[in-house]
C-alpha cells in the first residue's frame, strides 16, 4: 500500500510540473509585423512587390496592403494560415520566385504570427482604410469561378458551342449563340441566363467532372463585375530598364553567368613554334 501511494504522489508531481510548463509557455509574446514578419518580407519580398514593383498589384510593405491584397485576393486572413495566400505561395516556393526557400524556421514565424491573429505592435490587425465598393476583382471571376466551373466546357481543350471563357475578350466575342456578357447590363448577358436557368455548368458535366453550380455569393460577385463594366486589370509587364534585376538576389550574382567576360591570361608555352595564335597556347 506505501509503494502504490507513493507512485501515485509521483505520477501526480509530474503531471502537476507538465502543467505548469505548459501553461508558463503559452505567456511567451507572439510575434508582431513590424518587428518580426516585415524584415522577413523586406529580405525576399518586396524586391517584386514593394515601392518600385507590385507584381500583380500586390505591395507587402504594410499590413494594412498585405489585408487588402492584388489581383487574387486578399494575401492574409488573420486566424487562418489555410486562407492566407501569402503562406501557402512560401510553403510552395513559388515566392521567391527566385527559388531562395525562406528557411524554415521564417515559414514558421510567419504561421505563427497569422494563427495568433497577425497582430502588429499597435494591436489588431486593420486594413488600410475601408474596402473599395463598386470595383470588383475581375481577376478573382476569371480564375476562381469561371476558371473553376466553366473552363472544362469552354476552355483550352472543349469550346462547346463555340464558346471559349478563357478570356475577357472571348466572353465578348461569345459563341455560336452570340455575346456571353453585355458589359453593365447582366441581365442582358447570355452567360448570366445560363447560370440561373441551369444550364451552366450542365447537369453532365457536374456528374462527369464533378463541377459544382456556383454559389450564390458567386453568381452575386459575377453579376456586380458585369454590371461594373466586366473591368479585368492586366498583369504587370516588367520592362528591361537600367539597374540591377531585382529578381536575381547577390547570392545568384556571384553564378559565373552573371559575371562579365574577362581576358585570360595567355600560358606559357616551351614549343613556340607550335604557337601560331594565342588560342592555340591553350
Amino acid at each position: 500500500m506505501l509503494r502504490m501511494w507513493l507512485l501515485r504522489s509521483t505520477l501526480s508531481a509530474t503531471a502537476l510540473c507538465s502543467v505548469t510548463v505548459f501553461s508558463g509557455a503559452g505567456s511567451l509574446d507572439q510575434p508582431r509585423f513590424q518587428s518580426d514578419i516585415l524584415p522577413i518580407l523586406e529580405r525576399n519580398c518586396q524586391s517584386c512587390h514593394g515601392e518600385f514593383q507590385r507584381q500583380a498589384a500586390l505591395d507587402l510593405r504594410t499590413l494594412g496592403t498585405l489585408l487588402k491584397g492584388g489581383s487574387s485576393g486578399p494575401a492574409l486572413v488573420p486566424g487562418s494560415t489555410g486562407k492566407s495566400l501569402l503562406l501557402a505561395r512560401i510553403e510552395a516556393g513559388e515566392m521567391p520566385p527566385d527559388g531562395s526557400r525562406l528557411p524554415d524556421q521564417e515559414i514558421e514565424l510567419i504561421r505563427l504570427w497569422i494563427e495568433s491573429g497577425s497582430r502588429s505592435e499597435e494591436g489588431v490587425a486593420e486594413a488600410d482604410g475601408p474596402a473599395e465598393e463598386g470595383n470588383p476583382d475581375g481577376r478573382d471571376v476569371m480564375v476562381n469561378i469561371l476558371g473553376v466551373k466553366c473552363l472544362v466546357c469552354h476552355g483550352r481543350r472543349i469550346q462547346q458551342g463555340g464558346l471559349d471563357l478563357r478570356k475577357r475578350a472571348d466572353l465578348l466575342r461569345g459563341g455560336v449563340s452570340g455575346p456571353a456578357i453585355v458589359p453593365n447590363h447582366p441581365e442582358q448577358s447570355l452567360l448570366i441566363r445560363r447560370i440561373e436557368a441551369g444550364g451552366m455548368p450542365p447537369p453532365e458535366s457536374q456528374l462527369s467532372y464533378s463541377v459544382r453550380p456556383l454559389t450564390s455569393l458567386e453568381l452575386e460577385k459575377l453579376k456586380g463585375w458585369i454590371s461594373a463594366g466586366a473591368p479585368l486589370e492586366e498583369d504587370e509587364v516588367l520592362e528591361p530598364g537600367p539597374g540591377l534585376d531585382p529578381l536575381v538576389n547577390e547570392q545568384n550574382r556571384r553564378f559565373w553567368a552573371f559575371q562579365p567576360p574577362q581576358r585570360p591570361q595567355v600560358p606559357r608555352v616551351l614549343q613556340q613554334q607550335s604557337v601560331r595564335t594565342p588560342i592555340d597556347a591553350f
